[in-house]
């Protein structure tokens, strides 16, 4: 197979470009462009180079670079199409490229007003990124290149600045190996994360109620670890952590300002496709994108512009394994069927609710969520007043629907077992079971994710089965789902670079005894927004808010405010008891505090890359409201 890897960001690097000539008072420059918020087109952020035209910057390809390939994609941002007037006729955009003096590549790029985008429905953008193809420009050291943006001749004088963009320009170098065959000695892989899966309401950890047959057969053929946490209570920074093995603070990914994986961390995909796996993902979540880098080391990335369930990319994926199945592979597939909007089947709403319609709107839980965090003060206990809002009919809902997700996503898993058995891959395929964070249902007075610490949204289901894998074993202790990036490698016979701290979770032993670091930089801490750090340690639990205070209008006490619990007695975190025990608290944050020194000089120095599209698309989703910056 034949793939690239990053040889030079020529925007997050040191500037290699100069400008040969631009617009008066409008020199190039480097910021986040966005052409189109439409969803169902390539039109997300991207890191640009802004070339308001008529404008030409040159840059050339050094001996250290070596042969490479041009990377990039020709956009003008959607501050364009909401200046033109309405009625204006579309504006055409010429971008070209050219190396040692001859013109290699050129694109069209057509910018269409507000009014008339508005009118394109469910149909492809017409302000969108219009991508260069992957090996069309070759480079050798030496070449220079030239980079132009032109308006057509007779465009009006008056036009303010046109924001044309070189989205994600980049240099990468060409890779070549040979694909290689399984065994159950060398096994294919396959990574499931159901999105928004709450450990406690999986079969395998206790649930009554039948919502997790398959995922019970899974485990009797493993390894389930009864107290598996996440990095995180939200999906961009968890999912970035299981794929490359790090912490958030090591890879950088904490807010929503910070949303893209950066291209010089090493990935599971890209450590497996050196070791000869023909790799693919299939993701139902839109924030786990290519947009935003997750596709890094896939061979094949399916994505969607908006949270489908399971039945929207399982036919895709098991297509793709009866095509590709006959080599070595790592599949990614990142089922969202436990996430909102809750849909679930007519059978399974009547099986789990009672009901065959629902009882408020699919979306509901994620307006409720922000009406608990903004428009009510806290209580007394520091806690939302969902008392205040919530119906007595309507909390059993949110927990029943819940229910009707989880078992609707089990039932995409029993598919792709299925499919993986019906394919002769039952005896050499490893499959490793997760979650990126669960989802409170009024557990502490709040809905929803991304807001808390609790266990009922850090603590996840994580099961591994497969040859070489202990059967119906339980592993008791606490131990986070980053060390599956670095399991699934090594039992792909390579290694990922960066967790110096991996685990092997594949032995069959327990985890050694470790602290537990979980965060959030999208939290709520008693009515204000905040940033906490969580930290488990033996049965105790501390979470730490550095901004605590805001909602008591007064300060902050010095060094914020803590929470500590006694999971071997309190199991639902109800009784803090921080100002009994001091000294532990003190202790506690001590680690914290040591192991952010420890992972910080670690982290990737990137520009900001958020901007329309991805505000839009959290809002879409839930992870924003339209009063958000």
């Amino acid at each position: 197979m034949v793939y690239t890897r990053l040889a030079v960001d020529l925007l997050e690097d040191e500037p290699r470009w100069q400008s040969e000539s631009h617009v008066p008072g409008h020199p190039p420059r480097v910021e986040v462009a966005c052409p189109s918020l439409d969803q169902v087109s390539d039109s997300g952020d991207q890191l640009a180079l802004i070339l308001p035209p008529p404008a030409a910057v040159t840059f050339e390809v050094s001996d250290d670079d070596g042969p490479v390939f041009l990377r990039t994609s020709f956009g003008v941002d959607r501050s364009m199409a909401r200046v033109l007037s309405k009625g204006a006729p579309p504006l055409e955009i010429t971008f070209a490229v050219e190396v040692n003096g001859e013109s290699v590549a050129t694109r069209k790029v057509t910018v269409r007003s507000s009014d008339a985008q508005e009118e394109v429905t469910n149909q492809t953008s017409h302000n969108s990124w219009v991508r260069l193809g992957p090996r069309e420009v070759p480079l050798m050291p030496g070449d220079r290149v030239r980079l132009t943006t032109r308006l057509p001749a007779g465009a009006p004088s008056t036009l303010p600045e046109t924001p044309a963009a070189f989205g994600s320009l980049r240099l990468e170098r060409e890779q070549k190996r040979p694909r290689t065959l399984a065994s159950p000695k060398s096994p294919n892989l396959v990574l499931v994360v159901m999105d928004t899966e709450r450990w406690d309401r999986t079969e395998p950890y206790g649930y009554e109620r039948p919502t997790t047959p398959h995922l019970s057969a899974l485990a009797a053929r493993g390894v389930t670890f009864e107290e598996a946490y996440s990095t995180s209570s939200w999906t961009w920074p968890a999912t970035a952590s299981m794929l490359t093995g790090l912490p958030p603070t090591a890879h950088g990914i904490r807010v929503h300002q910070s949303g893209f994986l950066a291209y010089e961390l090493e990935t599971l995909a890209e450590s497996l496709q050196d070791a000869g796996f023909s790799t693919a993902a299939f993701v139902a979540n839109p924030l786990v994108s290519q947009t935003h880098n997750y596709s890094q080391g896939f061979e094949h990335f399916h994505g969607t512009p908006k949270m489908v369930k399971g039945e929207g990319i399982l036919p895709q994926t098991v297509e793709w394994l009866e095509a590709h199945g006959d080599k070595r592979f790592f599949l990614y597939l990142h089922l969202a069927d436990p996430h909102t909007p809750h849909r679930p089947s007519e059978e399974e709403m009547l099986e789990f609710t009672g009901r065959t319609e629902s009882l408020v709107p699919p979306t509901a839980l994620v307006t409720r969520s922000f009406v608990l965090k903004r428009a009510l003060p806290p209580g007394p206990d520091g806690l939302p007043q969902a008392e205040k809002i919530i119906g007595p009919d309507e909390g059993p809902w949110y927990s029943d629907v819940y229910d009707a997700g989880v078992h609707q996503g089990d039932r995409a898993l029993g598919e792709l077992l299925a499919a993986l058995e019906r394919l002769g891959h039952r005896d050499d395929t490893v499959i490793a079971y997760t979650s990126d964070h669960g989802e409170e249902l009024l557990d502490h007075k709040s809905l929803g994710h991304a807001h808390e610490l609790w266990e009922e949204l850090v603590r996840v289901p994580l099961i591994l089965a497969g040859p070489g894998i202990p059967k119906n074993t339980r592993l008791p202790g606490p131990v986070s789902n980053r060390h599956l990036g670095p399991t699934l490698a090594r039992l792909g016979g390579t290694e990922l670079r960066a967790p110096i701290d991996a685990l092997f979770l594949a032995s069959g032993d327990a985890p050694p005894e470790r602290p537990i670091f979980f965060e959030t930089h999208e939290g709520w801490w008693k009515g204000s927004t905040a940033t906490l750090y969580g930290v488990r340690e033996g049965p105790w639990v501390l979470h730490w808010g550095l901004d605590g205070g805001q909602a008591e209008r007064s300060a902050a006490p010095a060094g914020g405010e803590v929470r500590l619990y006694d999971l071997s007695q309190d199991r639902a975190q109800k009784d803090n008891l921080a100002r009994a025990q001091p000294e532990r608290v003190e202790r506690l944050k001590r680690l914290i505090s040591e192991e952010l020194a420890r992972l910080a000089p670690q982290a990737p120095r990137q520009k900001p890359r958020t901007g329309w599209g991805t505000r839009a698309l959290l809002e879409a989703i839930g992870y924003a409201s339209g009063e958000d910056e």
